[in-house]
């Protein structure tokens, strides 16, 4: 049985699957596994992978307060936080959207990120979910 796996979220779909279990998006045929095919289906599961890999370390106390010290210093910005930390661009982001969901950083004006607390206020800061 061949596999193919959903364009939006990564999942593993059968051929005879029309929508995608986990996120409901319609499936679309499956593509004929030229070279080219196989290459993109194994992209979406090597970032399905990295994202679901990224989701589990973002839990680490260390890391969080770690990015959070960082912000505080330098300002918000995935790209920063990537080559600081030297962690991959999607546990960047989620660290960023983790920190914009727990009200650490406001959204985006001009300047980027609008930091909400100070570097000192970094290192009291709650890292509960």
């Amino acid at each position: 049985m061949q596999l193919f796996y959903c364009r939006k979220c990564g999942a593993p779909l059968r051929k005879s699957d029309r929508y995608c279990p986990r996120c409901g998006t319609k499936a679309v045929d499956p593509p004929e596994m030229t070279e080219e095919a196989a290459r993109e289906q194994i992209g979406i599961l090597l970032e399905y992978i990295n994202r679901k890999q990224a989701a589990q370390r973002q839990s680490d106390p260390n890391l969080r307060r770690r990015a959070l010290e960082l912000v505080a210093e330098i300002g918000a910005s995935v790209t920063m936080l990537q080559r600081k930390m030297e962690i991959g661009a999607v546990e960047a982001e989620l660290l960023i959207d983790w920190m914009a969901q727990k009200g650490y950083i406001a959204r985006p004006d001009q300047k980027g990120w609008r930091v909400l607390f100070t570097p000192e206020q970094a290192r009291t800061l709650d890292l509960g979910d």
